[in-house]
């Protein structure tokens, strides 16, 4: 079973009543991991996507990862000072020596002297690189936490119904059985609730004008009719 990134199978075992019923706090567990997954995934997302250039394209911006770009840095100023390096680990070996010369040392100490601008470098680009690891760090055992609950979540269901007494499982059905029975209740009496409100908004629609009312506009239309053939001289 796949972590967040799955599309999950048609019938989802979490979701049986008896697995909500049995297994409530394993299923809090699983929830918990796949929330940090989330939560991570997004941490880590958002540190890609940070201090992108200003003067970058579009796609460039598209395309920008800024932990990317600082193990790039780091890799072409170790490339850059290959040589440089590689010397100071000569000379720095030859000055541990039991028949090293105080020249021996002195060369070992200018050499990283020379260096140490490339060495502060490479720790602020650590530094900031800090962070991104820790947060993969911790993806990685959310992930495997997560796969652990799921992988193991069988068994434990098998173990927590194997150890319920026969009147426990007994008690277990009867509950579940009852709850679907209120569900199919609540569905059946909110179904006719609704047709019944509809049947009274019909009833309304169809006579909330009195009888009365309906007297009284027709002698109005008929005093009018009156007025206006008076005018004709019809009447």
């Amino acid at each position: 079973m796949e972590d967040d990134e799955a599309a999950g199978p048609a019938f989802d075992p979490f979701a049986h009543k008896l697995v909500r019923h049995t297994m409530a706090d394993y299923l809090n567990k699983i929830a918990a991991a796949k929330a940090d997954i989330a939560r991570l995934k997004g941490e880590k997302e958002a540190f890609e996507q940070s201090n992108a250039p200003d003067d970058a394209e579009e796609e460039e911006l598209a395309n920008w990862n800024y932990a990317r770009d600082l193990e790039w840095q780091m890799r072409e100023l170790k490339a850059e000072h290959r040589d440089a390096l590689r010397e100071l680990t000569r000379l720095e070996r030859a000055a541990v020596r039991a028949r090293a010369t105080d020249a021996d040392r002195q060369a070992a100490t200018e050499a990283k002297a020379a260096l140490q601008p490339v060495f502060d470098r490479l720790a602020f680009l650590e530094t900031e690189l800090a962070p991104y690891e820790c947060i993969k760090e911790q993806l990685a055992e959310a992930r495997a936490r997560y796969r652990e609950l799921t992988d193991a979540f069988v068994d434990e269901l098998k173990t927590r119904c194997a150890i319920m007494s026969e009147d426990e499982k007994r008690a277990l059905v009867l509950e579940l059985l009852a709850q679907d029975v209120q569900v199919g209740l609540d569905a059946a009496v909110g179904e006719k609730r609704q047709e019944l409100v509809q049947f009274v908004e019909n009833l309304w629609n169809k006579y909330h004008v009195t009888l009365t009312d309906l007297r009284d506009e027709r002698v109005e239309i008929e005093k009018r009719l009156g007025q206006f053939l008076q005018q004709l001289s019809y009447a």
